[in-house]
């Protein structure tokens, strides 16, 4: 895994990198909308051979290199030197050696269940009109409506100073190749993630890949036949269909504006992939 700049980007980052963007009141907690920290010593596990491995973005001294005099004072923070990074590969070495496998000191937790969205059904009805309006009159070729839904732990709650407790139980009733625990304690932002969607991914070459999914649909393990019943009901509704393909056209469109025409394609539309708890 590379090392570089690890975090969260919120969608209302859009208010300063879309100049058209209608700005909306944010509370005080949303008006960090990029947590972002730089990342110089990566320790990655690879769940399909077992392996560990350790990356760093050192700083060493030699021919070539500027002194600390004449580097910017952003890059000379940047890494770690040769020392910083011997002790750091030492000491994870030895946690690695005496750490016995499978055992971990957290326990899984109950996650909220007292979620209450943004906004009222009235009100959301009301969006929906609102949109359809706008379609119609041509201020919109395609609108996504959407709202958060927010819970609070009690007062003196454990969970207040490490969230990682919920996590583990999210990962056991969600499992999802995109799963994510990120923490920065600096700021006591904490981002809990499970999801089968990947926005964007940019290799070394610049090959750019997006993988939208639209339409969920719960399995039945313990009924074979009622599963793939589900699933080839999944492929084959109108609605998801309809959706999928918005999705779709909306990342042409977006890659379009980067990418040259003749190296932006579709390798497979409208396919189902199953996971352990949905078909989506």
């Amino acid at each position: 895994m590379p090392v570089g700049f690890v975090g969260s980007i919120a969608y209302e980052m859009k208010d300063e990198t879309m100049p058209l963007s209608k700005r909306h009141p944010l509370t005080v907690r949303e008006q960090s909308a990029v947590e972002l920290a730089f990342a110089a010593l990566v320790l990655s596990y690879d769940h399909e051979n077992g392996t560990w491995s350790a990356n760093g973005l050192v700083r060493t001294a030699g021919r070539g290199n500027p002194t600390a005099e004449q580097a910017p004072l952003l890059l000379s923070a940047l890494g770690v030197d040769e020392e910083e990074w011997t002790a750091w590969l030492e000491r994870v070495s030895e946690i690695l050696r005496r750490a016995p496998p499978g055992e971990s000191d957290f326990s899984p937790a109950p996650l909220p269940t007292d979620f209450c969205p943004d906004q009222d059904r009235e009100t959301y009805i009301s969006s929906i009109e609102s949109a359809r309006r706008s379609i119609i009159a041509g201020d919109a070729y395609e609108l996504c409506l959407t709202t958060q839904f927010r819970s609070r732990l009690p007062a003196g709650s454990p969970l207040l100073g490490d969230p990682y407790p919920f996590y583990l139980t999210l990962r056991a009733t969600n499992p999802a190749p995109y799963c994510a625990y990120f923490h920065l304690p600096w700021s006591d932002f904490t981002l809990l993630s499970s999801s089968p969607e990947r926005f964007i991914r940019i290799d070394r070459a610049g090959k750019a890949d997006m993988k939208p999914i639209k339409g969920t649909v719960r399995r039945s393990p313990e009924d074979p036949v009622e599963d793939e019943r589900r699933k080839r009901a999944l492929l084959a509704d109108e609605k998801e269909r309809a959706e999928n393909l918005m999705i779709v056209d909306l990342i042409r469109n977006d890659m379009l504006a980067s990418c040259p025409v003749e190296t932006v394609e579709v390798p497979g539309l409208m396919l189902i992939e199953s996971y352990q708890t949905v078909h989506q």
